[in-house]
């Protein structure tokens, strides 16, 4: 008797399964991270995320940036975030660091606190990316609300991140 095999079937098989998604973790202090392996170099992807517009059009979220300004070797950055709860408007300083880049809130009626960490570090001939994020609102809300959209939100960004580092592969 001779077995037969369907198309999708045959095609896992020789392909194999998808790649699993990076992992998003939550600290015990409500910081969200997760780390992405790209296949180009540090100076490529460091150059890209000089500009903070770069990152939000790659996950396309909805999430606008504009420049409004320097301050020393930072720029200062005017966002929009939409999220079920508010429009959310924030503005922070995104700053070079030694390893990549961390953006520091400046002001917002939204937020009282705001951090995000950009860590790149080279690996074989590619990047290995690790962000960062805390964020605490400025009005009540339960922090396993505020935790969920989080971890939702850096698992775009994870997916997305990935996505476009499929289309620059050589």
């Amino acid at each position: 008797m001779r077995a037969h095999l369907s198309l999708p079937l045959l095609m896992g098989l020789l392909v194999g399964p998808p790649a699993a998604a990076a992992p998003v973790l939550v600290t015990d202090d409500g910081r969200v991270e997760t780390t992405v392996l790209l296949p180009v170099p540090v100076e490529t992807l460091r150059a890209h995320l000089a500009d903070p517009r770069w990152l939000p059009g790659v996950v396309g979220d909805g999430t606008r940036a504009s420049l409004v300004g320097q301050d020393g070797p930072c720029q200062l950055v005017d966002s929009v975030s939409p999220s079920a709860v508010v429009e959310a408007r924030y503005r922070t300083r995104h700053c070079p660091t030694g390893t990549g880049f961390r953006s520091t809130l400046v002001e917002s009626k939204h937020f009282s606190e705001y951090e995000s960490e950009i860590v790149l570090s080279p690996e074989g001939s590619g990047t290995r990316l690790r962000y960062r994020l805390r964020v605490v609102p400025s009005f009540p809300v339960p922090s396993a609300i505020v935790r969920s959209g989080l971890k939702s939100g850096v698992q775009k960004l994870s997916d997305a991140l990935e996505a476009w580092g499929a289309t620059q592969a050589p």
